[in-house]
């Protein structure tokens, strides 16, 4: 079986988020959204693993497609990708595994923890991203461009007082559920 995997912060998720689990959900046997406690990469503190797990689970709630939201990431403390990969290689040893990640972040895989590990063991595609160019080409990767987003969870976290600006970046539930938990205020 061909398992996809789609980590990040969510925080929060958005309708960029959305089209893409949407578009790969709809494509493959199984797609896990695999929310992060806290990225290597980013020095802010998210938003409580609890209220962007449940964001997702909003967002996602009307999908019929196949996908499962995994929280092995959910320890309290920074998980890096190669750990993720290790996790899912042991719970699903025939599979073969296919990562996807944004073209913003592909370019910075070489300074991941591990990153020949990762690259090694799992299949990428990559979603392009307005005003980003595919800088790494030395691996075997598969780049999606027909999926346009132009959307950022940091856009809207620093917009987050311009109600209406943010609003058509979130599902309206998402949306009603940060005002509701005054998230990000």
């Amino acid at each position: 079986m061909n398992l996809y995997f789609y980590g990040g912060s969510f925080d929060p998720p958005h309708l960029g988020h959305k089209k893409i689990i949407s578009y790969f959900s709809n494509r493959l046997d199984k797609l896990l959204v695999i929310p992060t406690y806290q990225s290597p990469k980013k020095l802010d503190k998210p938003e409580s693993f609890l209220h962007r797990k449940n964001m997702l689970e909003i967002m996602l709630s009307n999908f019929k497609q196949n996908y499962e939201i995994v929280d092995f990431e959910n320890i309290d403390k920074v998980r890096y990708t190669f750990e993720t990969v290790e996790f899912l290689k042991n719970k699903y040893p025939e599979d073969t595994l296919n990562m996807i990640l944004g073209l913003d972040q592909f370019n910075l895989i070489d300074s991941w923890k591990n990153h020949e590990y990762i690259l090694s063991n799992i299949n990428l595609s990559i979603i392009s991203r307005p005003g980003y160019t595919l800088d790494n080409v030395s691996t075997s990767i598969k780049l999606i461009n027909d999926i346009h987003i132009d959307i950022s969870s940091q856009d809207i976290k620093n917009n987050i007082n311009d109600l209406e600006r943010i609003k058509s970046m979130l599902d309206e539930n998402v949306f009603n559920y940060i005002i509701k938990n005054k998230l990000y205020m």
